[in-house]
């Protein structure tokens, strides 16, 4: 029932519900004069907030576990914890309803097809697919007439929808995902942990599901990578396996055009097409990542580095080093030591992908 909470000026009278969260949290709130004024209460705690402080978490409640309720911004999604999760299989030919939805419910079609009912709308479930089963309608199952059908399947609440959102109504209810999505691992997991693992981790999954299943967010995808011209791909290969098995050993640039087989001068065309770099630009700074790694992992001089990783002399290679990361060897090594992060490599040393320095 309602109660009265008082704020700053002792005059605000509140709106109190309880939430279905694992520890009883009970938020009350209310507008006034145009400002949000509310408090958070977790047992016998409470912590009143104002307009200002509304978007903090509050953890000041040791032992509280506010989970994705500790958030009060009024654009935050907050679900419940799933009910509990399953797999289910049918024979062929099997239906499921009709039934009438009181909650969300996600469904993940393993194997087999099935045809999904939403009140008067008919949709094709294949294999692979995801339906988000909303309240409000009855709905209905048809399992694949020809073979067995297994699904897997968790209920949940929204207790609050982002004001960015379009209409429940208007949610997809199907979706079609193709080879690596972001909703079946997510789904999976939940299957996994939903009854036994932590609380927040399930709902914070359900959130990802929901959003990525709503806003059309579903799909992943490989990193990138620029396809380099065929004779760049070859020499960097060979510069890699040259300097893991010699990094003191001189490599020219008739090394490079042997490798790579083609002449020197139409392997230092299209490297500056490609890279905007030569060939024997690019052997040095992977000289230098190397160094930059032994600077920051290893116990060597500074001019036993240098032997190492192919420079004439010491006085050489931090005068190179300088110019590639702004500056010396030494004063790098004191910097990272001192817990500074070291910077980024002149060049993404991983065959196949595209220097970027």
């Amino acid at each position: 029932m309602p109660e009265r909470l008082l704020d700053a000026s002792g005059k605000a009278k509140f709106q109190h519900f309880q939430s279905n969260a694992p520890v009883p949290i009970f938020v009350t709130r209310a507008i006034e004069d145009g400002r949000f004024v509310g408090a958070v209460i977790a047992g016998q705690k409470t912590d009143i907030f104002d307009g200002p402080r509304h978007e903090e978490v509050f953890r000041r409640h040791s032992g509280a576990n506010f989970g994705v309720y500790s958030m009060l911004n009024m654009n935050d999604l907050i679900v419940s914890h799933p009910h509990p999760p399953g797999v289910v299989t049918y024979p062929a030919g099997a239906t499921f309803g009709p039934r009438v939805m009181r909650d969300y419910e996600f469904v993940w079609i393993i194997e087999g097809d099935c045809e999904y009912r939403y009140g008067p709308q008919t949709f094709a479930a294949p294999a692979g697919s995801i339906v988000l089963c909303r309240p409000g309608e009855t709905d209905f199952f048809r399992w694949d007439r020809q073979r067995r059908t297994q699904h897997a399947y968790f209920h949940f609440n929204i207790q609050r929808v982002p004001s960015h959102w379009p209409a429940t109504n208007d949610w997809p209810l199907v979706r079609r995902p193709a080879e690596g999505d972001a909703l079946r691992p997510v789904f999976r997991h939940v299957i996994r942990y939903g009854r036994t693992g932590d609380s927040q981790l399930a709902r914070l999954s359900i959130m990802q599901m929901l959003t990525s299943f709503v806003l059309g967010q579903i799909d992943t995808g490989d990193i990138p990578r620029d396809t380099l011209p065929e004779p760049v791909e070859r020499t960097w290969m060979f510069i890699q396996q040259r300097l893991d098995a010699a990094p003191a050993d001189a490599i020219t640039l008739d090394d490079l055009a042997e490798a790579s087989f083609v002449t020197k001068e139409h392997l230092c065309r299209v490297f500056s097409e490609s890279t905007r770099r030569s060939p024997m630009e690019t052997v040095r700074l992977a000289r230098l990542d190397r160094a930059m790694d032994l600077l920051a992992r290893s116990n060597y001089a500074i001019g036993q580095i240098a032997e190492m990783c192919g420079f004439a002399s010491a006085f050489h290679f931090s005068r190179r080093f300088k110019d590639a990361y702004g500056q010396s060897p030494r004063a790098l090594r004191t910097a990272i030591r001192d817990g500074t992060t070291p910077p980024s490599p002149g060049l993404i040393t991983r065959f196949g992908e595209k220097p970027v320095r």
